[in-house]
């Protein structure tokens, strides 16, 4: 995610190792990424990679009352 206003970036997604591990958040890798979407509420992580697509948790959710 790059903040527009100061430059910044953070990952969201990706350990920043090349793989094909499921996970949340940087628990999840990837190897050749194409396209990216992020859904609207920034919970939901879509990457085409390797010829199929991928969805990742970018957070995990939150935990059921109890």
């Amino acid at each position: 995610r790059v903040e527009v206003a100061t430059g910044e970036v953070t990952t969201i997604a990706g350990s920043g190792t090349r793989g094909n591990t499921d996970g949340v958040g940087e628990a999840s890798e990837f190897h050749g990424p194409e396209e990216v979407a992020l859904s609207p509420d920034g919970s939901t992580l879509l990457v085409t990679s390797g010829g199929g697509l991928r969805q990742v948790c970018v957070a995990a959710p939150p935990p059921p009352p109890s």
